[in-house]
């Protein structure tokens, strides 16, 4: 019972932020809601026209941009908070949001769609895992958390593989890296595509 006891307080005690964390969290708290306002205005600017440029989108641009100009200069004052929010808090965001699933929700899509679901992720992580190993020959805690972020929900997925695979930092940082990459692309050029099909069906 003790250490039943020891262990909630020290689950609490690591996802309880304190006083050095308040300035980075507060750093990536204006960050996400001004992204969340560029998405909208972005919207009403172009009357609709720039489809798929979500606020996670510009985010991961946003990210992109300070980390290699502004952000290195603070790095000691805010890497504590933005490290917290980027580890404790979105592995929290990612429980939270399953609640907003449920079984009934889960069984209105089909059985085909939850079938085609099951495929597409299942063959992506196969896939990445024989091309990562042997094809490329990188280790299979690296391979196994980019199959993670690949087939599953991208940089938070990695995060959230990372105590099951007990991983070591660096290979976490070039999974997410990879991830991040090339969803980055994808996110950047598929938009693009949709638009350029939308107006030749025009």
């Amino acid at each position: 019972m003790h250490t039943l006891v020891q262990s909630v307080s020290n689950s609490v005690h690591n996802y309880t932020p304190n006083h050095r964390h308040l300035a980075g969290l507060v750093v990536v708290l204006i960050g996400s809601l001004f992204c969340l306002w560029l998405d909208s205005s972005l919207d009403v600017w172009s009357n609709g026209r720039i489809i798929g440029l979500s606020s996670l989108t510009l985010a991961i641009l946003l990210g992109m941009i300070l980390g290699n100009t502004i952000y290195p200069k603070f790095t000691e004052r805010l890497n504590g908070g933005v490290c917290f929010a980027k580890g404790q808090i979105l592995r929290l965001a990612i429980m939270f949001y399953g609640f907003k699933l449920t079984m009934t929700q889960v069984a209105s899509v089909g059985m085909p769609a939850i079938m085609t679901d099951a495929l597409v992720l299942t063959s992506t992580f196969l896939l990445t895992y024989w091309l990562g190993t042997r094809w490329l020959k990188v280790d299979k805690e690296t391979v196994i958390l980019i199959g993670s972020g690949a087939s599953i929900c991208g940089a938070a997925a990695v995060i959230a593989a990372e105590p099951v695979v007990n991983a070591q930092a660096h290979k976490v940082t070039i999974a997410v890296a990879t991830v991040v990459v090339f969803g980055t692309i994808a996110m950047l050029l598929y938009p693009f595509y949709i638009i350029s099909v939308g107006y030749n069906l025009g």
